[in-house]
């Protein structure tokens, strides 16, 4: 499960969406993650500085996130500071798509309105 957490760390940036005015898109809004065997875990940008993450489990991870130049970098609970590649295009509510994590498994993810869970 921590793997699967911590590719929602990478999901923005791995698949080519941006931040635009300082994360404004995300904060208050959820990003839905389903992996390949359906797992499914959720992102919720609770402010401009606080994530929860509700793994496949129900389990609510309390965390932190930031810009870092065209860089979002995320920290959940004791795990190290972990940041996606460059951002380019704004995070809206209904954006989706189709990552692989670093084990190379696809991850699909869709942006959607509000606290998602």
């Amino acid at each position: 499960m921590k793997k699967f957490i911590l590719a929602t760390a990478l999901l923005i940036g791995s698949a080519g969406v941006a931040i635009a005015d300082n994360g404004a898109g995300l904060v208050g809004n959820t990003v839905v993650l389903k992996n390949d065997v359906g797992d499914i875990s959720k992102v919720y940008y609770s402010s401009a500085k606080s994530i929860e993450v509700q793994g496949p489990d129900g389990h609510l991870t309390q965390g932190e996130w930031r810009l870092l130049g065209d860089k979002i970098c995320t920290t959940l609970g004791d795990t190290p500071e972990n940041c996606t590649a460059p951002i380019r295009q704004p995070a809206i509510v209904g954006s989706s798509g189709t990552l692989k994590d670093a084990d190379e498994k696809f991850i699909e993810w869709t942006v959607v309105a509000g606290k998602g869970y």
